[in-house]
């Protein structure tokens, strides 16, 4: 598994996950260009006007940064730690407990083992830190 500095405490990466911290210099450069021609990507928006999905950290030591969820599946948690996983669905996106002590608590209710439904704005906490999943127009 592949770490990303301080968000190792909230987001344990692995190659579901790279695409949330991936920077420009990161993408592949096409074939027959060289790095001096390498053209600065942004994380897509929104495709077909619909709106992104985001995690911002609000407790911790990464407190403040957010990301935007751009696979169809990541990964929260620290290995040894609670872990869950958001999967985009056609019906919206769910989160599902994966592995830990306790499932991860929403809105400061329990989850349970069931996949659940995530909406705007709503509260995330595994192993102590606080992670809120948003959408962004």
């Amino acid at each position: 598994m592949r770490s990303f500095g301080v968000l190792a405490y909230v987001l344990t990466c692995c190659e579901l996950l790279a695409p949330i911290a991936a920077t420009a210099d990161e993408t592949p450069l096409p074939a027959g260009r060289s790095q001096s021609q390498r053209v600065p990507t942004a994380p897509s928006a929104s495709p077909l006007g619909r709106p992104q999905a985001m995690v911002r950290i609000l407790t911790g030591p990464a407190a403040g940064k957010e990301f935007a969820i751009s696979k169809p599946v990541i990964a929260l948690g620290k290995q040894g730690g609670q872990i869950a996983l958001i999967r985009k669905r056609p019906e919206g996106y769910f989160i599902s407990y994966v592995d830990g002590g306790s499932f991860p608590v929403i809105n400061a209710d329990p989850n349970d083992p069931q996949a659940r439904r995530l909406d705007d704005h709503e509260i995330i906490e595994l192993s102590g830190i606080k992670v809120e999943f948003y959408l962004k127009p």
